[in-house]
């Protein structure tokens, strides 16, 4: 009867142990979409200052319903991000004075409080028509910038 007991709580502590291990992983697995969550809205976000900066100081840089950057523009923003960590390929598209930057990785932006960061499916619809954005899953970052330049 001994041995059957020892053998019970033997395989109850290797049940409990199992189970802490795979609540570690998923901690851990959480831990670190939070820190690539961070790293993309950061570089959307960089991003988007950057080209909204260029646009204000060029507008003639920055034509409408632009989707893909100009040559010029795409040297402009590679001068100013040449010390940052670029491993992420945002989309762009410039539309009426507002710069959008976004990319298609979804998750959950209620984490974060920057009022220029949108849902794709939240990106107003006259914006999303003219820069074609026809996936409602992913994250954008809107900028405007004065086009009187």
């Amino acid at each position: 009867m001994l041995f059957f007991w020892c053998g019970f709580f033997s395989l109850i502590v290797s049940i409990l142990n199992i189970s802490m291990g795979y609540n570690d992983r998923l901690f851990l697995d959480e831990q670190n979409r939070i820190i690539k969550e961070n790293i993309y809205v950061d570089y959307l976000t960089v991003n988007a200052a950057v080209l909204s900066e260029i646009c204000t100081t060029d507008a003639g840089k920055c034509k409408d319903k632009t989707s893909i950057l100009s040559d010029e523009l795409s040297e402009s923003l590679k001068d100013k991000l040449s010390g940052y960590d670029n491993s992420i390929t945002p989309e762009f598209c410039i539309n009426h004075g507002k710069v959008i930057v976004y990319t298609t990785y979804h998750f959950n932006i209620s984490r974060y409080k920057d009022s220029s960061l949108f849902n794709l499916s939240d990106v107003p619809n006259s914006d999303r028509l003219a820069c074609s954005i026809n996936d409602n899953s992913g994250i954008a970052i809107i900028k405007t910038f004065n086009k009187t330049g």
